[in-house]
């Protein structure tokens, strides 16, 4: 008789795990897993685990994890929260979900002709309709400086440097600050963008540059022309190519999607973890 496979998810982020543990444990469960939740505190055997999920793969803790389950020879993926848009969906990788560990080793194909008219037809309405020009400027995402993404994937450790870095090569760049942190401790030679939109600042930009944010994802979408100044997937592949296989890969949180859109679609190149 045949044993039922077991995955665990493990998350040193409670708030993440209560957010979106259930829409991971919903996936995880309909391709025939038991899933087990651990935050925190690691189990200490992993003999009845065939798959480990953690999320985010940053902190200490997870990576022990990802190493303890990788000697067990146990497979291990990693999951965030998607891009397009962020609240409504999540994803999983093979290496690290964020900063450059994302596609890390892997290799796709440039897109084709057919990928750029899905890209144009899925930013017309991600924008909702809005159009990008080029009458604008250089505009400089800001990031979170405590985010992992900035701290194992950059040579920055905080917004100032980053500031410093890009003013020296683009003396008239402006700075738009991160939501999440709308009046940063920085000083910059000229005054922050703090329009309500993202798009209002993006799609009339010349050029973008960035670290590695998620809204460098978004202005390639729009078209623009972007220097990430961190380490990320558009370091090492073409930017639109990158783009197009997020959204391939992207989950829907709905779990009306899970069976026909991920099983054939999303995870053909992570068959060998799932």
């Amino acid at each position: 008789m045949a044993t039922q496979p077991v995955a665990l998810m493990f998350t040193a982020f409670p708030k993440l795990r209560r957010r979106w543990g259930r829409y991971v444990a919903a996936y995880l469960r309909a391709k025939g897993y038991v899933v087990v939740r651990k935050a925190k505190t690691p189990p200490r055997h992993l003999g009845r685990y065939s798959q480990v999920v953690i999320w985010n793969g940053g902190p200490p803790a997870a990576r022990r994890m990802a190493r303890r389950a990788r000697r067990a020879r146990i497979p291990v993926a990693f999951v965030e929260v998607g891009f397009f848009p962020q609240r409504t969906h999540w994803m999983l990788s093979r290496h690290g979900s964020i900063g450059g560990h994302l596609f890390r080793g892997e290799d796709f194909p440039d897109n084709t002709a057919e990928d750029e008219a899905y890209l144009r037809d899925f930013f017309a309405g991600y924008a909702a309709g809005r159009q990008a020009t080029t009458d604008g400027g250089i505009v400089g995402m800001l990031q979170l400086a405590q985010d992992y993404a900035i701290r194992q994937h950059s040579l920055f450790r905080t917004m100032q440097q980053f500031v410093n870095v890009a003013e020296a090569q683009w003396p008239t760049i402006r700075f738009r600050p991160h939501p999440r942190e709308p009046r940063p401790r920085i000083k910059t030679r000229n005054p922050l963008l703090r329009r309500a939109s993202l798009w209002d600042d993006v799609l009339p930009a010349k050029l973008i540059v960035g670290v590695n944010s998620t809204s460098l994802y978004e202005a390639v979408l729009a078209g623009k022309t972007v220097v990430p100044l961190g380490d990320t997937p558009l370091v090492r592949h073409d930017h639109r190519s990158v783009v197009r296989e997020i959204l391939r890969r992207q989950i829907p949180k709905t779990e009306t999607c899970l069976i026909a859109e991920i099983d054939q679609r999303v995870f053909r190149s992570l068959s060998r973890s799932f």
